[in-house]
């Protein structure tokens, strides 16, 4: 059982833990996500309680999309049963918040779990979905094929910019500093419009580092009062 929430233009949904929900779980219709021009791989998932995050692959079988890698790492850290229900609130991006809540109508807590973290280096993006963890707050973005004004600048999530950066508000431009991890530092500005975006730098940085539409990048806030990032790329 889903559905959609239609209280926003966002594409809010919830599911009903039924079936074999452990392993994959089958997406509603409704996103539409065959008809999007950039097909998302990857939705990340944050627990806006539990401080938590998640990288769960999109995988598409015949008509249908799934929940597939990853999912079952979350499914275990809140430990799911049937016949539970878990709300997903659209942030963009392929971000979405979740909460769950069990048979007793109340929401549950994630657990604490210890996962090994592993490096990125030439995975794809099942296998990072899959078994990384990871160690800051992040946020991913994937290079959109037909998309010329992402070369220009970078939309972080709502959510992300609100829970971890610094001085939020309208007006607001500060240094970032972007450290690719197989090598590379480049400066940039952050600044706060209707979005939060990484601008003045942003298209030296794709340049610089030749990505390509389907490349995936996460992005990991590692000091927050100076706003570096680690950024890992995993190409296509």
């Amino acid at each position: 059982m889903d559905s959609m929430l239609h209280q926003s233009s966002n594409q809010n949904f919830f599911k009903v833990m039924m079936g074999d929900f452990r392993k994959k779980l089958r997406l509603p219709k409704a996103l539409n996500l065959s008809s999007k021009v950039n097909v998302p791989t990857v939705f990340t998932l944050v627990s806006p309680t539990g401080g938590r995050s998640w990288m769960v692959a999109v995988k598409r079988v015949g008509d249908n999309f799934f929940l597939s890698n990853g999912w079952k790492a979350f499914a275990e850290d809140y430990d799911l049963e049937m016949g539970e229900f878990v709300l997903f609130r659209d942030e963009g991006r392929n971000v979405f918040n979740v909460k769950v809540f069990g048979k007793n109508a109340c929401e549950k807590e994630v657990r604490i779990t210890n996962r090994k973290e592993v490096p990125l280096t030439n995975r794809n993006t099942e296998e990072v979905a899959n078994h990384v963890t990871f160690k800051y707050p992040f946020f991913t973005a994937t290079v959109p094929k037909n998309d010329l004004n992402w070369y220009s600048t970078l939309i972080i999530p709502n959510s992300f910019a609100k829970k971890n950066l610094k001085d939020n508000h309208l007006g607001v431009t500060r240094a970032v500093t972007l450290r690719v991890k197989t090598g590379g530092t480049w400066n940039l500005r952050y600044s706060v419009g209707v979005h939060s975006r990484l601008v003045g730098g942003w298209k030296d940085f794709v340049e610089g580092n030749n990505l390509k539409g389907g490349d995936f990048l996460v992005f990991e806030l590692v000091d927050k009062n100076h706003i570096q990032m680690n950024v890992s790329i995993i190409r296509s």
